[in-house]
């Protein structure tokens, strides 16, 4: 079901990225020439099991199977959708990366497994279950700088008539048919969906650039608050539409793999006013009576939702 739907998600994912990892300052978005058809999603290897679930190879290969086998998943799953270029960079992202080759569509994605929690209960059977958490970071694979941090559940359970009985140490063989690897594929899943989501891949991004004030000889209510956009006709904004204002918090970690994080949070709702073919004006509707909409702050365009100033 996942590599159908993201076959029909993935045809349209280079031109959302592009929205979203390099407007220009009219907010148009740059032509993609035909060796760009691709996004080139470079997935740092491998994915880091940092959980203390270990899974040997075999009796005999103590070593952990984890890395690689989610690492095989990720890049298996991007690769089924043909508009998807999906390839290994082995080296810590803390390194850098060469950039030649990579377009401002293009990507870096950093994938790790920070829990994993496991049960079992023998009741008329056998119930084992899993709950698993897998952190995905998103940076520009240009430009370097982190775009956004996600986490993916995966809560599920599995019973059988028969008791089961596996313990650690877990051999790979054995964990492979369990409930507890389904968790963690889910959860990486959960992450591939995340790429290709409607709230983040189908919208384009704009922000607030100047106060809009009324003309010589009128007055507005003492109430309106009207800014001026980059956005505007060419862009699909109408006048009507209610969109959300985005504002993000920026923290920096003690882990020197993910030194920053983003966290993007809606804080108001615009309405537009008027929209030409390059730019617009919008309304306050609504914002935090602590911290007003401003310059600067994010507008956001969906493309496949009604624009009712949802995120």
């Amino acid at each position: 079901m996942l590599k159908e739907v993201l076959a029909r998600l993935l045809v349209l994912i280079v031109v959302p990225f592009g929205w979203i990892l390099c407007p220009n300052p009219a907010g148009a978005l740059d032509v993609v020439d035909a060796q760009d058809r691709y996004i080139r999603i470079r997935i740092a290897s491998p994915i880091h099991n940092l959980t203390d679930v270990r899974v040997w190879r075999s009796r005999y290969d103590p070593s952990d199977a984890l890395p690689e086998k989610m690492t095989q998943h990720f890049q298996n799953v991007l690769k089924s959708s043909p508009m998807v270029e999906a390839t290994l960079l082995d080296k810590e992202v803390g390194a850098g990366w060469p950039v030649r080759g990579y377009g401002p569509n293009d990507v870096v994605v950093k994938v790790n497994l920070e829990d994993l929690k496991i049960g079992k209960k023998d009741l008329l059977g056998s119930q084992m279950s899993a709950v698993a958490y897998v952190r995905m970071t998103v940076y520009g694979a240009v430009s370097k700088e982190p775009i956004y941090t996600w986490v993916s559940r995966s809560d599920l359970k599995r019973w059988t008539p028969e008791y089961r009985d596996l313990r650690e140490p877990f051999f790979w063989r054995d964990f492979e048919a369990s409930v507890y690897w389904s968790a963690v594929k889910d959860a990486i899943n959960g992450c591939v969906g995340e790429l290709v989501s409607l709230r983040r891949g189908y919208r384009i991004l704009g922000r607030i650039v100047a106060v809009a004030r009324p003309a010589d000889g009128l007055a507005w209510d003492r109430n309106v608050r009207r800014f001026h956009v980059n956005l505007g006709a060419e862009d699909t904004l109408r006048e009507g539409d209610v969109l959300p204002v985005m504002r993000s918090t920026v923290t920096r970690t003690a882990d020197g793999e993910e030194p920053v994080m983003l966290y993007p949070q809606r804080v108001g709702r615009v309405r537009v006013v008027y929209a030409s073919q390059k730019d617009g004006v919008v309304e306050v509707v609504e914002e935090p009576k602590g911290s007003p909409i401003g310059i600067g702050d994010v507008i956001m365009v969906p493309l496949t939702i009604p624009r009712k100033g949802l995120f």
